[in-house]
C-alpha cells in the first residue's frame, strides 16, 4: 500500500505532514499523576506512535485550568509544565511526525441561557495562554476540544441553537474568538485545530465554516452532545459528518469512526470524507500500525473486548500485554529518520 494517496504528504497551515495517517486525541488512562506533569510513560506511549510511523500524533485533552475532582490530566495552566511538554515534543519530533496538542476546558459543565461575554473572557484567555505554553514547548499546534459534550462544544451547540432562533446576543464569536487570540498570540506558523461535533449538521457545517473563518487550519470531526442520525450504517456517522463538512471548507479535515484497516482509512479518503483519517484502536493495540499498513503487513487488531481494559489503565489492554511497544513494531520500524 505504500504508493496509495494514504502515503502522501499534505500539507497543513504551514506544515507538512508525511502522510495521512493521525493518531487522535486518547487519554492514556492511569499514567497521568496528581501534578499534571508529563512522565515517562507519556513519552514512550506518544513516541512510539511517530516512531511507527504516523504523520499526525495528538496527545490526549490536557487541561487549560485546574479544577479539583474527576480524572488526572496532562496541565497546561502555567509556565512549570513546559520542560515537561518540551521532552514530549522531542520525543515526537525525533521520528519526523507532527504533533498536536488537545487542549480541554475540563468538565462538562450545563449551559442555560445566553453565555455571558465577560464571564466567558476567562476561558478565552485560559485556552490562549494554554496554547502559547504549547508553542514555548516546541508542539507544531493546538487544537480546541470542542466535541463530546465537553464544555467548549455544550456553548457551541447552545450558541448555535440561540442563533437560529434569533435569541443570540453574542453566540459563536465567543468561541471562534478564542482561535483569533490563538492566532494573533502565536502567529501564522502555529497550527490550529479545532475538534467539533453537532448532531445538527446543518449546524455542524456552519460552525465549521466559522471556525474555518476565524483561522482555524484544520478540522477534526467527531461527535457532539449527541450522535449522528443518519439513516445508513456504513460508514460510520461521524464519517459521513466529515465528508459534509469536507465539502463546505477549504481546509483539511480529519475523520474518525471504526477505522482499523488499511483498505477501510484508503477508502475514507478515496471516497471524499476526508484528508486525513484517525485511527484510534489501531494504533492503541499497534503503535506501528502506519508503517505496517504502508509496508504490507497485518497490525495487531483490537479484540474489541466486552469491558474494554484500556478505560481503566492503558497498561492493562490485552494487546499492549502480549508484547512490549518495542516488540510489536520493531521489524517494521524506520532505523533513523529518513522516509
Amino acid at each position: 500500500m505504500e504508493n496509495t494517496v494514504l502515503f502522501e504528504p499534505l500539507r497543513i497551515g504551514t506544515h507538512t505532514v508525511r502522510n495521512r495517517i493521525v493518531v487522535p486525541p486518547m487519554v492514556y488512562f492511569g499514567s497521568t499523576g496528581e501534578d499534571g506533569k508529563v512522565n515517562d510513560r507519556h513519552l514512550r506511549h506518544y513516541s512510539s506512535f511517530a516512531r511507527g510511523g504516523a504523520g499526525l500524533v495528538f496527545t490526549e485533552a490536557c487541561a487549560v485550568v485546574h479544577k479539583e475532582g474527576g480524572r488526572n490530566a496532562i496541565a497546561l495552566w502555567d509556565d512549570s509544565f513546559i520542560p515537561g511538554l518540551a521532552e514530549l515534543a522531542e520525543s515526537i519530533h525525533a521520528w519526523e511526525s507532527k504533533t498536536i496538542v488537545q487542549m480541554l476546558m475540563p468538565g462538562k459543565e450545563t449551559i442555560t441561557g445566553a453565555v455571558d461575554a465577560d464571564a466567558f473572557r476567562s476561558v478565552q484567555e485560559a485556552f490562549r495562554d494554554a496554547a502559547v505554553r504549547i508553542q514555548k514547548a516546541g508542539f507544531d499546534g493546538a487544537e480546541l476540544h470542542a466535541a463530546h459534550g465537553y464544555y467548549l462544544n455544550q456553548v457551541t451547540e447552545e450558541c448555535m441553537r440561540q442563533e437560529s432562533t434569533g435569541n443570540s446576543e453574542h453566540g459563536m464569536c465567543l468561541v471562534t474568538d478564542i482561535v483569533k487570540m490563538i492566532r494573533e498570540a502565536c502567529g501564522s506558523s502555529f497550527i490550529i485545530s479545532v475538534r467539533l461535533g453537532n448532531p445538527d449538521t446543518d449546524a455542524l457545517i456552519k460552525e465549521a465554516q466559522l471556525f474555518e473563518a476565524a483561522g482555524a487550519d484544520l478540522l477534526n470531526i467527531s461527535t457532539g452532545t449527541a450522535p449522528y442520525a443518519f439513516a445508513q450504517e456504513t460508514p460510520d456517522g461521524r464519517i459521513q459528518a466529515a465528508g459534509l463538512v469536507k465539502k463546505h471548507v477549504s481546509v483539511p479535515v480529519i475523520a474518525v469512526g471504526g477505522i482499523e484497516t488499511g483498505g477501510q482509512a484508503l477508502a475514507v479518503i478515496e471516497n471524499g470524507y476526508a484528508d486525513l483519517v484517525a485511527v484510534g484502536h489501531g494504533h492503541l493495540c499497534d503503535p506501528g500500525w502506519a508503517d505496517k499498513v504502508c509496508y504490507g503487513s497485518e497490525p495487531e487488531r483490537c479484540l474489541h473486548c466486552a469491558q474494554c481494559a484500556w478505560y481503566t489503565d492503558g497498561t492493562k489492554c490485552p494487546r499492549r500485554m502480549k508484547r512490549t511497544n518495542a516488540a510489536r513494531v520493531s521489524r517494521y520500524m524506520r532505523t533513523d529518520n529518513a522516509r
